[in-house]
């Protein structure tokens, strides 16, 4: 019970809320894409060769997604914060 105490002392206040967060919506889509991005290599022999050609761009893309979610946690998100108001 202490680790969960100390672990919920270290929370941000509307943890609960986290889905809701840009930053987390980001660099859960840049996630996606890069595994993505890695089941692909693993077949890259069976893909075509546009497929092959696109590949660099998809993880040039998630890479963006992952650096605009950290930028995205800087900004006030107004629904986000109607949202916190309401449950305190």
């Amino acid at each position: 019970m202490k680790i969960i105490a100390a672990i919920r002392a270290r929370l941000i206040a509307d943890w609960r809320l986290f889905f809701r967060f840009w930053s987390v919506r980001l660099n859960g889509l840049g996630l996606l894409l890069l595994t993505g991005c890695q089941i692909a290599t693993d077949a890259w022999n069976s893909m075509p060769a546009d497929l092959r050609h696109a590949i660099p761009y998809a993880q040039g893309i998630s890479i963006a997604l992952l650096v605009g979610g950290l930028i995205a946690r800087l900004f006030v998100q107004p629904k986000l914060e109607e949202k916190r108001n309401g449950n305190q």
